[in-house]
């Protein structure tokens, strides 16, 4: 598992992003789509990716932490929590076929979840 914030900036610059694998780049650009909506302040604390296969398809499977911070998380993290399911996370070459929410907890200055994402190769 890694501290990914920083690793996200990275991977948001052209050159990082034609060195990167091409599940890679699908996980990363899923990452970056949660921040997005998520908005600020938020962090994905740790993340771990794994290859996946079943008879008919191949792809990853992505665990990290979404972390809500600043005025209004409470709300912010429920609000997304509630929609992510229904929400398109459009990956060139791939597609989620799966996201959910793994876990909720609460803090005084935040809110984390924990979500897993499938993300399957679109042939």
């Amino acid at each position: 598992m890694t501290r990914v914030d920083p690793i996200l900036r990275i991977a948001q610059r052209p050159y990082a992003a034609r060195r990167l694998s091409p599940e890679d780049r699908a996980v990363f650009t899923l990452l970056i789509q949660l921040r997005r909506r998520a908005g600020e302040p938020s962090s994905i604390e740790i993340f771990d990716s794994t290859p996946w296969q079943s008879a008919l398809f191949q792809g990853q499977r992505a665990i990290f932490n979404l972390e809500f911070a600043g005025e209004n998380y409470a709300e912010r993290a429920e609000a997304f929590a509630g929609a992510m399911g229904s929400i398109d996370w459009p990956l060139p070459g791939y597609f989620v076929a799966d996201i959910t929410l793994d876990s909720m907890h609460a803090g005084i200055v935040g809110t984390e979840l924990r979500l897993s994402a499938l993300i399957i190769k679109d042939w």
